[in-house]
């Protein structure tokens, strides 16, 4: 679940691609400050399923990418194993 306690603008809002919980595929998580993917630790059986994120928005924009502006008491909830991120704050307000 994930709900905004600012307005969000859709251009920064959490995006998803459509449909990618039916994949049967499990990704990389990737770091907000750095875009970088967390370094896997290999002390559990199933690590070997996890995938690379596609490495540019340019490859994501081919897929149907689903996204909403946001208000104050709104909220966005989807299946854990859906592909999502967001492209972060660029705005000058807090």
């Amino acid at each position: 679940i994930w709900f905004p306690v600012d307005p969000v603008a859709q251009e920064c809002s959490l995006r998803f691609v459509a449909g990618s919980h039916r994949w049967d595929k499990w990704f990389i998580p990737r770091k907000f400050a750095t875009g970088k993917n967390y370094q896997r630790v290999n002390d559990r059986a199933d690590m070997g399923r996890y995938e690379a994120v596609w490495p540019s928005d340019d490859e994501l924009e081919a897929e149907n990418i689903l996204s909403w502006g946001c208000q104050p008491g709104d909220c966005i909830v989807f299946h854990g194993l859906a592909l999502h991120g967001a492209r972060g704050n660029s705005s000058t307000n807090e």
